[in-house]
């Protein structure tokens, strides 16, 4: 049963990537609540990046209204990865300027230095939202 809503997350998220345009390179695993969540990377260097951190264990806050933030304690190599993104609600971006992760629980304003690095189901997202200051485990599968 697991397994399965995994695969269908996993091509959800890989199906929006394609309408959208973005070419996906794996998934990563997000643990929150005592539930397990598959994350889309899109595949830039900025995701790769982060991916090779992994695993990371994170406390998220609130920010603003639409957005989730964790401090990563390395930055993350951005590379040719975009500078400039117009996030919509369940994306994971990396805010350069600040070395934080941003996942966005509704749609915002582009803004410069934000780096797209993936997709997450709108179920994980509310798991993200509603994690509180809890621990968030990212890992890979």
């Amino acid at each position: 049963m697991k397994r399965t809503f995994f695969l269908r997350a996993a091509a959800a998220a890989a199906a929006a990537a394609l309408i959208s345009g973005a070419a996906m390179a794996e998934n990563i695993l997000m643990q929150t609540g005592g539930k397990t969540y598959s994350i889309a990377l899109l595949d830039n260097d900025a995701a790769r990046s982060f991916a090779s951190q992994l695993p990371l264990k994170l406390r998220f806050e609130d920010y603003g209204e639409v957005e989730r933030v964790a401090y990563l304690k390395e930055k993350l190599a951005t590379g040719s990865a975009p500078k400039i993104h117009t996030p919509s609600r369940g994306e994971l971006n990396y805010y350069a300027p600040w070395g934080n992760l941003c996942a966005f629980t509704g749609p915002f304003r582009r803004s410069p230095g934000l780096v797209p690095l993936g997709r997450m189901s709108g179920e994980a997202i509310e798991a993200l939202r509603g994690s509180g200051s809890s621990e968030v485990v990212f890992r890979k599968p």
